[in-house]
Order: C-alpha cells, then sequence, then structure tokens
C-alpha cells in the first residue's frame, strides 16, 4: 500500500494544486476534513469525496465519471508527501497487469 511510505498514519489530508493539476496526500491529525485510514496496513482504502469529484470535473473536464481510474504519483518520504499528477489519471479498465503479480499504484 502507497500509505505505507508515511508510516502508516492513521490520518491523512487531500490538498490540489489546481495550477499544477497535483494532488498531494499528507499525514495529519485527526479532524472533521481528514480520512481516517484502517488500522489494517494491508487492507485497501478508497475514499468517496464530493468535493474532490467536483474539483477533478473542473481540472480534467474530459473525465467519464462512470469508469474508475488510478494515479501514479511520486513519494517524498523525507518530507511526508505523495504527489500525484492529475494528468496522468489512467482508467482502470485500460490497465494491463503485469505478469504474474499485482500492480501498486
Amino acid at each position: 500500500m502507497t500509505l505505507q511510505l508515511l508510516g502508516n498514519p492513521t490520518y491523512v489530508h487531500f490538498m490540489v494544486n489546481p495550477e499544477l493539476k497535483n494532488i498531494a496526500i499528507v499525514p495529519c491529525d485527526e479532524s472533521d476534513d481528514a480520512l481516517k485510514i484502517p488500522t489494517d496496513p494491508n487492507a485497501d482504502c478508497d475514499s468517496y469525496s464530493k468535493v474532490l469529484i467536483t474539483l477533478l470535473a473542473k481540472l480534467k473536464p474530459n473525465v467519464d465519471f462512470s469508469k474508475t481510474y488510478r494515479l501514479y504519483g511520486d513519494a517524498h518520504e523525507n518530507d511526508q508527501i505523495l504527489i500525484f499528477n492529475i494528468n496522468d489519471m489512467v482508467p482502470v479498465d485500460s490497465i494491463q497487469q503485469p505478469e504474474g503479480g499485482d500492480m501498486n499504484g
């Protein structure tokens, strides 16, 4: 799981930079707008945010919201931040699994 690179935080914030079209994930303390991460580090962590979807629609108007997308990004472990570029979104159904293994991203 990508969040392991941040030391398995209990809560994270999503931050959006509209100019760079980046989404950042940073560890944080508990708050009303923080996403609680499952305590099992091997569990999937899904996020459903109307605010994030609205921002994505503005930043990338050709997104088909009936599909599921995957973002690939960069981990900056020393800065405790994960950065994903919205322009690199790939529909899950168009991702080819590597031979003999799972694809993490």
